[in-house]
C-alpha cells in the first residue's frame, strides 16, 4: 500500500473498454447495458410503446455510446421490415439515407438477407416503436449504420457502401 496518499495520476493501465475488447466481451456488455438502459428509460410504463421524448433521449444516448451522429426518424416514415423472419436470431438492421416518406432502415431476423422483391414490407416507424421496444433504441443511428443483435451480443458498425445507393 502506498503511504503517500492517493496518486496524482489521472489514469493508469488500460481503459475499461480495452479490457473488455481483450476479453472479447465488449459487444456482450454493450448489449446487456443497452437492454438495461431501455428498461430504465421506460420506467414503469406499460410495454405498449415508447413515449416520444423518452425514445429520443434513449436513441441519443445509444448514438453517443457508439460514437455516431443522432439522425432521428419521423414516426410517420416507413421502415422496410421482414415480418416473415420475426423470431429468428439474430436481429439485423441497416440504414440507407432516408428518402421522402422512408427512414432508410431495413430490419430482418435470421442469418440470411433475401433479395426477393417481397422480403421487406413497409411499416410505419410508430408501429415499430410500439411493438419492438428494445430495437427501437437503435433507430437513431446515422445512415450508413448496421447492427446485429442477439440476446447476448450487440455489434454496431459503419458501412459506407450504404450511403452510395
Amino acid at each position: 500500500m502506498n503511504d503517500e496518499g492517493p496518486s496524482n495520476t489521472k489514469h493508469s493501465g488500460s481503459s475499461f473498454d480495452d479490457s473488455l475488447d481483450e476479453e472479447g466481451i465488449r459487444e456482450c456488455v454493450d448489449a446487456v447495458s443497452l437492454r438495461r438502459l431501455v428498461r430504465y428509460l421506460l420506467g414503469n410504463a406499460d410495454r405498449i410503446g415508447w413515449p416520444p421524448d423518452k425514445l429520443s433521449r434513449c436513441q441519443k444516448l445509444v448514438c453517443a455510446a457508439f460514437r455516431t451522429d443522432f439522425v432521428p426518424i419521423d414516426r410517420e416514415s416507413k421502415i422496410g421490415i421482414a415480418m416473415a423472419t420475426k423470431g429468428l436470431v439474430p436481429l439485423n438492421g441497416l440504414r440507407h439515407p432516408p428518402t421522402v416518406g422512408t427512414s432508410g432502415w431495413y430490419i430482418w431476423w435470421g442469418e440470411q438477407l433475401s433479395t426477393d422483391d417481397d422480403f421487406f414490407v413497409p411499416l410505419h416507424a410508430r408501429h415499430f416503436f410500439d411493438e419492438f421496444l428494445e430495437p427501437a433504441a437503435l433507430l437513431g443511428l446515422a445512415p450508413g449504420s448496421r447492427f446485429i443483435w442477439t440476446m447476448d451480443c450487440l455489434d454496431v458498425w459503419n458501412d459506407p457502401s450504404l450511403l452510395n445507393c
